[in-house]
């Protein structure tokens, strides 16, 4: 059994950092970071308020903290996005695995330094800037070469899930999302 590869970051990390990490490494963060969440986005991009505060003071880590969807057939970060929006910003993308998995992480905090926009989004929703140490374990999920370990793995299941479900018979009641025709469905 081959061991898995860990990293301890210090932040800011450096572009050599990052660029060491391989995808699937276990990664544990160190340093400080900001929170932000589909509010954050949309008052600092869409509305064009920018971030509340300096990079400086911020952090250079986004940690996105909360589930955010939008209805949009060609959704998610492919290899492609990295390589478009990530890789030229020398940037990867870490991510969690699992439920739960926000009890785990808030062992890594130590301390919130600040936090902004607190009365105009919210608490879920407010930019929290946070100094952990050890936070994590977190998986590298894009590299600097624009790989994506989702993307990877996906490809290597979506190969055999044909055969797996082959000669099953189809469900007799379909729940929502179980169907593409939603005339199918029942809640």
């Amino acid at each position: 059994m081959a061991s898995i590869k860990t990293a301890h970051l210090k932040l800011p990390a450096s572009t050599e950092d990052l660029r060491a990490l391989e995808i699937g490494t276990v990664v544990y963060l160190t340093g400080r970071i900001f929170t932000a969440r589909e509010g954050v986005y949309k008052r600092a991009i869409e509305d064009g308020a920018g971030m509340p505060a300096s990079k400086a003071e911020l952090g250079a880590i986004n940690f996105h903290c909360s589930p955010a969807a939008a209805v949009n057939a060609e959704g998610g970060m492919t290899s492609e996005v990295y390589r478009t929006h990530f890789v030229p910003n020398h940037a990867i993308y870490l991510t969690t695995v699992g439920y739960g998995t926000g009890a785990l992480l808030g062992r890594g905090i130590k301390r919130v330094a600040n936090v902004y926009w607190l009365q105009e989004l919210g608490l879920a929703q407010a930019v929290w800037v946070l100094d952990v140490e050890n936070f994590g374990p977190f998986l590298v999920e894009s590299d600097l070469a624009g790989a994506s370990l989702f993307e990877r793995e996906n490809a290597k299941i979506d190969a055999g899930l044909a055969k797996l479900y082959e000669g099953t018979r189809s469900p007799t009641m379909r729940r929502l999302g179980d169907a593409d025709d939603k005339t199918q469905e029942v809640i």
